[in-house]
């Protein structure tokens, strides 16, 4: 290799790689090219883009997978392949962990990289737990950890004594719960999570936290309009921000009148815009209401002029669907109709 070569060329030409790199190249690289320790810590920070985003559904699933703010991705595996001073880099800069499943002494030198390490964003994996206490013992905080089918329960909290977490993000119920609350500023909840409860108190898989520590909430899943109030007006009533992206508006299965219907969705509609606007700090939500009437179009399409007056009304061959929304200050609330006739 072209020893010249200057180290952000290198690391464009890397961040041609349609799939990570993987450990026997990272050695030959660092065989071959004297500056590339130089190159290797700049892809931490270099401003690029990857060619393509890396699938995550290959098959080779190696001990250390590590991941850059320009997403780039590097791959680190058992003692024959690996390099201490690229694995201390790594640990050092690296923005995102997507993988780490060794416990192994050549390890060591990642591991030390991570005690420094001031810029990491997301572990996005299983992860032994000695890591998260070791990481507590360094940070004063664990950033953003995202619970999912690698990662899915909560009672590893409980192991960590009282940690204090920047945000915790989860997109499927959880195999177990943690019986101590922990602190934690920020709940993401994905929206394959959906039900007729709370998704963060859901029978004997909930996730307990200190309220009092939580200052945002996202819920994407789907929920019912009974449940979106009692979480507005009781047990998040004092986070700073407040993110419900499904709130299912009701009418009773067997209604069979448009009429009656819009007119149910429309006091669904007031009853969760003064909930809102009763709570202390921001709140969004997305509402919606899908049904089929067996009603002519030209019918529902009146109907919902009539209920809807402010809303963007289509009409579809065999659908009508309504928007609009309600704003004032730091309370929005987006609503959507569709009803299939």
């Amino acid at each position: 290799m072209n020893s010249t070569l200057k180290p952000h060329l290198l690391v464009e030409i890397m961040a041609l790689q349609e799939r990570p790199v993987p450990p026997q190249k990272l050695s030959t690289l660092f065989l071959a090219y004297r500056d590339f320790p130089e190159a290797f810590a700049l892809a931490f920070r270099y401003r690029c883009d990857v060619s393509k985003p890396y699938s995550r559904s290959y098959f080779y699933k190696p001990a250390i997978l590590v991941t850059t703010k320009g997403g780039m991705t590097f791959m680190f595996d058992d003692k024959l392949f690996h390099i201490p001073i690229l694995l201390r880099i790594a640990g050092r800069l690296t923005h995102r962990i997507d993988g780490l499943n060794t416990e192994e002494s050549w390890s060591e030198p990642f591991l030390e990289g991570i005690d420094e390490n001031q810029h990491l964003e997301l572990i996005n994996c299983k992860v032994p737990t000695s890591f998260l206490q070791r990481y507590l013992w360094h940070h004063d905080s664990l950033p953003t950890v995202q619970f999912g089918c690698f990662f899915n329960s909560f009672a590893v909290l409980d192991e960590l004594e009282d940690p204090q977490i920047d945000t915790v993000v989860f997109n499927s119920r959880s195999e177990g719960r943690n019986d101590k609350p922990c602190r934690i500023a920020n709940v993401t909840v994905g929206q394959y999570i959906r039900g007729d409860c709370d998704p963060l108190n859901s029978s004997g898989h909930n996730l307990k936290l200190d309220i009092k520590f939580l200052q945002t909430l996202t819920v994407n899943g789907e929920i019912p309009l009974c449940v979106a109030l009692r979480m507005i007006k009781n047990r998040y009533k004092n986070v700073q921000k407040l993110h419900l992206g499904q709130v299912r508006l009701p009418v009773p299965v067997d209604w069979f009148s448009i009429q009656d219907a819009v007119e149910r969705i429309n006091v669904g509609v007031d009853t969760l815009w003064n909930c809102m606007l009763g709570h202390s700090g921001a709140v969004t939500v997305g509402a919606f209401f899908d049904r089929m009437f067996k009603t002519g179009g030209q019918a529902v399409f009146n109907s919902c002029q009539t209920a809807f007056p402010c809303a963007t009304i289509v009409r579809d061959v065999d659908c009508v669907e309504c928007k609009f929304q309600k704003a004032e200050g730091n309370k929005k609330l987006d609503v959507r109709v569709t009803i299939i006739c």
